[in-house]
């Protein structure tokens, strides 16, 4: 047998650094792997000097598998230019080394079973070329903050391996601050940064890589995700991932059927210091946390109150507390609100969404080693980071499960705000969402006004009789209403269906730019 060696490879996550040992044990080209970190690396890249936080994969292997080892790494590693470097192991103990050369003996099929364990989406680009970001909704402010981002001259890796090529506006016409944005966030991209605009998802998915879906209004979520999970392209997804709690289950449950990697976050999620809270744990295991955050309501979006503003506050409190949230509690004043979460163990975390008064972010850690301040927000460039690395690797930065407990978080909130501020059961949320039945209904409205429910012909004074009697027929549903309005229909006739939805979600609406 070679002589054994030690393999060093940095990361930017943990969970890349996992993912590179598992993969490589598995495929018998190294013995094991050990994870450590965070490091600081400081270095230069580009001629600038950079500082980061990263990961080391430390791999016990063979210097005959090095050449193969190398070659699987850099094929599916997130950087350009990774490290990967071996140093000879001079003495070992003669049953560690036998241990070893058991673990790492091959016929070479190592190449192929490592290459094929590994997600292959930046390795399969052509060399030079970026990857190609579509945009659905130009309906958000963070439209902008991510392509600033990503466009930005002085970006380094992973960021600047990625271009936005493409958009679909989208927009929800009852909704005054989607519908106010999206012709001049699309004009802007077009005129401006050369992405070119599509008319439907479905045009664009072709000529992209990835998707972010970036619609302000969580409500068509669902809709405008399907085509995109439906043609396996990465995706990821704006704030708040739906418009409710059983739309988050049906997102998940698509993307897992058809195996398309994706995730959802706020950008707060990635602050160094909830960050830092959660991974190092320099205060010790979390045992609660009070967390402020602004938490402007908006009626017109027609969802859960906390996910059209106070989903950030409630991602910094699940981002330093973890799953296990089992009841929550709510008192809401004109000023802001106050959301008590009970967790396993007796743990208590509280968000207090602010109205009036400053309206900053931050968090108060309590520990079994100390209590401490655990930072505020440090913009979208970390957010940004992680979804190219998500892009890259094909793995979400965490767990869909945590996502979908802060979704039940925040509709519990309505809830208990519904039963006079009283504690109610997480598990009982999700039980709904789960078993909750939607009715999908497509509304055709002509330019003319005439409308059409699943191509029979409705007077606008019965629709929202005929919905709600559609509702009635099937316990714990909710009607879903796609509607699709022909070129030049006036846009007080369409709010005039929307204004008749009665109970019924506008889920998605179709039209065609003039």
């Amino acid at each position: 047998m070679s002589p054994l060696i030690e393999v060093h490879i940095t990361t930017a996550t943990e969970e890349e650094a996992v993912r590179l040992g598992e993969a490589l044990v598995d495929a018998q080209l190294a013995a094991c792997a050990q994870i450590s970190g965070p490091i600081r690396s400081i270095y230069v890249w580009e001629g600038k000097k950079e500082s980061a936080q990263e990961w080391v994969c430390c791999l016990k292997s063979r210097e005959s598998l090095f050449p193969e080892l190398v070659e699987t790494v850099r094929k599916n590693h997130s950087y350009q230019c990774p490290q990967i470097v071996a140093v000879a192991i001079q003495d070992a103990n003669g049953d560690y080394r036998q241990w070893v050369d058991a673990q790492t003996r091959g016929d070479g099929m190592h190449r192929l079973v490592a290459c094929s364990l590994l997600p292959l989406v930046a390795a399969s680009l052509p060399a030079g070329e970026p990857f190609r970001l579509g945009i659905v909704g130009t309906t958000s402010l963070h439209v902008v903050e991510f392509v600033q981002c990503i466009h930005a001259s002085d970006v380094s890796e992973p960021i600047s391996r990625f271009r936005v090529t493409a958009a679909y506006p989208g927009g929800m016409p009852d909704n005054p601050i989607s519908w106010g944005r999206v012709n001049k966030i699309a004009e802007d991209l077009e005129k401006e940064q050369g992405v070119k605009l599509y008319p439907t998802i479905e045009a664009m998915l072709p000529e992209v890589d990835g998707v972010l879906l970036l619609s302000v209004d969580g409500r068509p979520h669902l809709e405008q995700a399907k085509p995109v999970i439906a043609a396996g392209k990465p995706l990821y997804v704006n704030k708040p991932m739906a418009g409710s709690l059983a739309d988050v289950f049906e997102i998940f449950r698509l993307a897992e059927e058809n195996k398309t990697p994706i995730f959802s976050s706020s950008a707060l999620r990635f602050s160094a210091g909830y960050q830092k809270m959660r991974n190092e744990k320099p205060l010790g295991e979390i045992l609660g946390c009070n967390v402020w955050a602004p938490c402007i309501l908006n009626p017109d979006a027609r969802q859960p109150d906390l996910f059209w503003y106070g989903v950030h506050g409630s991602e910094i409190l699940f981002t330093m507390m973890g799953l296990g949230c089992q009841t929550v509690s709510r008192t809401q004043t004109e000023g802001g609100e106050f959301v008590v979460g009970v967790w396993d163990g007796g743990r208590i975390g509280a968000f207090r969404g602010i109205r009036s008064g400053k309206p900053d972010y931050g968090a108060i850690v309590f520990g079994t080693e100390g209590n401490g301040d655990a930072g505020g927000f440090d913009g979208y460039k970390p957010l940004v980071k992680a979804t190219c690395e998500f892009f890259l690797t094909n793995r979400p930065p965490f767990d869909s499960a945590e996502t979908i407990e802060i979704f039940a978080f925040m509709e519990a909130a309505d809830w208990s705000k519904a039963r006079g501020g009283l504690p109610v059961s997480i598990a009982e949320v999700i039980e709904k969402a789960k078993t909750e039945t939607a009715i999908p209904v497509n509304l055709h409205l002509s330019s003319s006004g005439a409308l059409q429910l699943d191509g029979k012909a409705v007077e606008l004074v019965r629709l929202k009789e005929t919905l709600d009697a559609l509702a009635a027929e099937t316990p714990n549903s909710r009607v879903k209403v796609i509607l699709h309005a022909d070129k030049n229909t006036p846009h007080e006739t369409v709010l005039a269906v929307c204004n008749n939805l009665g109970k019924a979600i506008l889920a998605n609406f179709l039209y065609e730019n003039k």
